[in-house]
């Protein structure tokens, strides 16, 4: 994986395990140090991004707002809205689109950048 979009507190996924990790450190000598299981320090080829999924969004706390027709759903977390759509999430700020995203840590780097905050995982289902 390319690490170079990742910064402190992004999830991403150990190969080895198939379930998410918090990054905690990176290192000049590109190797990354995440939490939960494995305190040790992984190259990154090891780490996969999470693809985002509905069931990620929900568990950010980010609402189903409403469908339009069979194939369009929405998701809303105040000013921002998410369109699924079939290989990616477009991503509305203020009713304009900013950006198609496919990954949980794009998604927390995104919410970070427009509100100076961090996105709070809830784990809803």
């Amino acid at each position: 994986m390319d690490i170079t979009g990742l910064r402190i507190g992004n999830f991403v996924s150990l190969k080895l395990l198939g379930e998410f990790e918090t990054l905690e450190e990176i290192w000049v000598e590109r190797q990354i140090k995440v939490s939960e299981f494995f305190r040790a320090y992984h190259h990154p080829e090891e780490v996969e991004p999470i693809k985002l999924t509905e069931k990620w969004l929900m568990n950010f706390g980010i609402d189903p707002s409403h469908k339009i027709g069979i194939s369009r759903r929405f998701y809303a977390l105040g000013n921002l809205h998410f369109e699924i759509c079939p290989e990616s999430i477009g991503v509305y700020f203020k009713g304009e689109l900013l950006c198609f995203i496919i990954y949980v840590h794009q998604l927390q780097n995104l919410y970070f950048s427009l509100l100076d905050e961090e996105l709070e995982y809830k784990k809803i289902l």
